[in-house]
């Protein structure tokens, strides 16, 4: 299995809806960080839809991690939302809890928070400069804080796959593209949509 992320002639219905949107044609390859212009779809609100069962693939075919998302079950689309993660300051964050309880979800959706876990926790919140609001509710903080927030879950939760919209300021540009280079090195892919044309480097990404 070669492909991460791979969408072909794909045509997405969202259920319970009257309308469906037609998902350009991707590529993108395991271990790669790969920058591409952001659609008026969107394909990480698209994919997450369908990992949520939000909405259909009415025609074509979109996989990820190798996996059909038209006929996959519910229990597939679990087992691959667990090897995924969205980086958003408000998708999967929730604002009346702790920083440090938002970021021990992952683990805590996996029904076991070791002692080791929790030194991991600890260490994502350091590395992330967020040990000083970790007792803090997360509605309290920065919208720039609270993208961190979701990043510190994705550095313990240790996914296969990332993906994000270009979501985040210059104030902390350099620090999440530091850990989202970290995930690469580390066998993982990231998709960052919105962050300009394909990266020279990565000709393995087609588009249109």
């Amino acid at each position: 299995m070669n492909n991460v992320l791979e969408i072909k002639n794909a045509t997405l219905d969202l259920r319970g809806g009257e309308w469906a949107i037609r998902l350009p044609d991707v590529f993108v390859p395991r271990g790669k960080y790969i920058s591409i212009p952001g659609s008026d779809s969107g394909f990480a609100t698209a994919v997450l839809q369908l990992l949520t069962q939000g909405a259909i693939v009415a025609s074509g075919s979109i996989e990820l991690l190798g996996t059909p998302l038209q006929v996959a079950s519910r229990r597939t689309l679990l087992r691959l939302r667990r090897s995924i993660a969205f980086l958003s300051p408000t998708l999967g964050i929730i604002a009346d809890w702790t920083v440090q309880d938002n970021v021990a979800l992952p683990l805590s959706v996996r029904g076991h928070i070791s002692k080791s876990r929790r030194k991991g926790i600890h260490a994502a919140l350091s590395q992330l400069e967020l040990i000083g609001v970790a007792k803090s509710t997360v509605g309290q903080l920065t919208p720039s804080q609270k993208l961190l927030v979701s990043l510190a879950q994705a550095i313990v939760k240790v996914p296969k796959f990332i993906m994000t919209e270009k979501c985040w300021g210059d104030d902390i540009n350099d620090r999440v593209e530091m850990i989202l280079r970290d995930f690469v090195r580390n066998g993982s892919t990231v998709m960052v949509e919105g962050a300009g044309s394909v990266e020279q480097s990565h000709p393995e990404a087609i588009l249109p």
